[in-house]
């Protein structure tokens, strides 16, 4: 679960420990996703990815 700023509430699925496959919010709306940190062991993620 991830509260933001603004008051929405995001609900992701489990992450794979054996991946590094980014999941999606099972909630609508944002498609914010959330991966393993690659700079801190053990850290999860939240982007916000901007368009090319």
């Amino acid at each position: 679960m991830y509260a933001a700023a603004d008051g929405s509430r995001l609900r992701f699925p489990f992450l794979d420990s054996e991946s590094n496959e980014p999941v999606r919010p099972e909630t609508p709306g944002s498609r914010l996703p959330l991966s393993w940190d690659d700079e801190a062991d053990g850290a999860i993620r939240i982007t916000n990815p901007t368009p090319a």
